[in-house]
Parts: C-alpha cells; sequence; structure tokens
C-alpha cells in the first residue's frame, strides 16, 4: 500500500453548493465523483483538483483528499472532520 495524497487548497472540499461550506461532502467513492462530474456539480477549477485526488487512487493511494491549506488541516484530515476524502 501506498501512502495517502492530500491536496490543499483554497476550498474546504467538494461542496454540494459553492457558496454554503456546510454543504461539504465528507467522503465519495470514484463513482460518485464521476457522477458528480457528469452532474456538474464538480465544475469549474474544482475538476482538475478532482481529477488529480482519483489519480492518487490509480496510483496506489489508500485514499486521497482536498482541503482547505490552513493551521491544523492535516490533523483535521486525519481525523475525518474537514476536507473530503476520496476512496
Amino acid at each position: 500500500l501506498g501512502w495517502p495524497a492530500v491536496f490543499l487548497t483554497d476550498v474546504a472540499g467538494v461542496l454540494q453548493d459553492p457558496k454554503k461550506p456546510e454543504t461539504r461532502f465528507t467522503a465519495l467513492s470514484r463513482e460518485e465523483t464521476k457522477k458528480l462530474l457528469a452532474e456538474n456539480i464538480i465544475s469549474g477549477g474544482m475538476i482538475p483538483k478532482v481529477e488529480a485526488a482519483l489519480a492518487a487512487l490509480e496510483s496506489g493511494a489508500p485514499w486521497s483528499a482536498i482541503a482547505k491549506g490552513e493551521h491544523g488541516i492535516l490533523q483535521a484530515v486525519l481525523n475525518k472532520q474537514a476536507g473530503t476524502r476520496f476512496v
């Protein structure tokens, strides 16, 4: 098994509604992610971030995550309290 991949960015993770941080998806499977891409819920600048997270899975990472880069974020991601985890 490889190491998890965490992508730090300026957003809290994948959001159902980009204007509402409370709509963050805590975890997504590959299938769920592809459905959100097809429905344009994941769009714009989030597409390359999500593609990178999925590519990490395909390269052997046990999981990957997208989270907002801020103090304490890595611990919060590891505890499943922040970001969106791809499994």
